[in-house]
């Protein structure tokens, strides 16, 4: 909303420090990184949260996939 999305990357770093499991924390980091343009790292944090969502049995993890098959799609 500032636009300090370098800041609230490493803020999203710090939280995820503090509790591993953090899956939303995970998945803004990962719309940081869009936001950012930085597809590679994006696709990284997406997976990472696809990973902590199914580990909680939540369906946001279909979220996250989405997420990716759009930053793949938008690079074809």
């Amino acid at each position: 909303m500032l636009g300090r999305y370098e800041d609230a990357i490493t803020d999203y770093d710090r939280a995820l420090e503090l509790d591993p499991g953090n899956s939303d924390a995970q998945f803004r980091k990962a719309l940081t990184y869009v936001t950012l343009q930085k597809k590679e790292n994006a696709t990284a944090a997406f997976e990472a949260a696809i990973i902590l969502f199914q580990t909680a049995d939540s369906p946001r993890a279909a979220a996250a996939q989405q997420q990716i098959d759009k930053l793949q799609s938008d690079t074809d």
